[in-house]
């Protein structure tokens, strides 16, 4: 499998690590002596399935950290906004319509323990299914073994207890309809009960029973996109820590520290 890839790093240093960086967003925030998003860049360098690689941030901050295999696009003012320049920006005109080449692959810029090995893992999986969405699930034992004590937010399924991985593949061509049901999301994320209607109280239950199955989840997945997505068990806890708190800089920093 080629992909493309798009690392969004727009995201202001204004939250829970602002007190610890200067830095004016996340992904430009130190470790060790390397910008955060150095490391993301570096890991999809490293993976052979990755082809073209666009990051989204401030350009006047990124411009000089980015090498020649890097195309930089100036950043929104909203993810939907900065998903949206990203996916443009590997897009081709040909016969008066607009192609893409390959899938995409969506990564954050703020997981610096991603490794090139658990891309290729993440896409080998990837490869073993059919759908337009592929998003990865991390077992929570493989996140305990890897970083002891990490703070995560654990869902529990019938098939075990998992946290959302910080990458997904996505077919361009379902992008509309991903960034639509996102921006749906962010408006009811903070009212339960629009919540609830977007995935139906049915869902909303067994979810909180622990009693939610991947097939619910997939089935979930068509209902709101019309299009077939699917969470992907990974065991690549790499993809599933990322840096937001001042805490999880400080594990960056301790266990990065040889990787200069």
């Amino acid at each position: 499998m080629r992909v493309d890839a798009v690392v969004m790093a727009g995201r202001l240093n204004d939250g829970a690590l602002k007190d610890a960086s200067d830095a004016i967003c996340e992904a430009l925030i130190d470790i060790n002596g390397r910008p955060m998003i150095d490391y993301v860049i570096s890991a999809l360098e490293q993976a052979i399935e990755v082809e073209r690689i666009v990051v989204i941030g401030p350009g006047d901050h990124l411009a000089s950290l980015l090498g020649q295999r890097v195309t930089l696009v100036e950043a929104g003012s909203t993810i939907t906004e900065n998903l949206r320049r990203g996916v443009a920006a590997l897009a081709r005109r040909r016969g008066g319509r607009t192609e893409y080449i390959r899938p995409v692959l969506i990564c954050s810029g703020d997981v610096p323990f991603v490794t090139g090995q658990s891309i290729s893992r993440f896409l080998e999986l990837c490869a073993k299914r059919e759908a337009v969405v592929y998003y990865p699930i991390i077992p929570r034992a493989a996140c305990d073994e890897k970083f002891p004590g990490v703070k995560r937010t654990y869902v529990t399924l019938k098939e075990g207890t998992f946290t959302g991985g910080n990458l997904f593949l996505v077919n361009p061509s379902a992008m509309g309809d991903l960034l639509r049901v996102m921006e749906s999301f962010f408006a009811a994320r903070k009212n339960p009960l629009k919540l609830a209607r977007l995935l139906g109280f049915g869902i909303l239950a067994r979810l909180l029973l622990g009693r939610l199955s991947f097939r619910d989840v997939e089935r979930v997945f068509i209902k709101l996109f019309g299009q077939p997505g699917v969470a992907i068990p990974c065991d690549c806890p790499e993809i599933g820590v990322d840096v937001d708190k001042p805490s999880d800089l400080a594990l960056a920093r301790e266990v990065l520290g040889g990787a200069n």
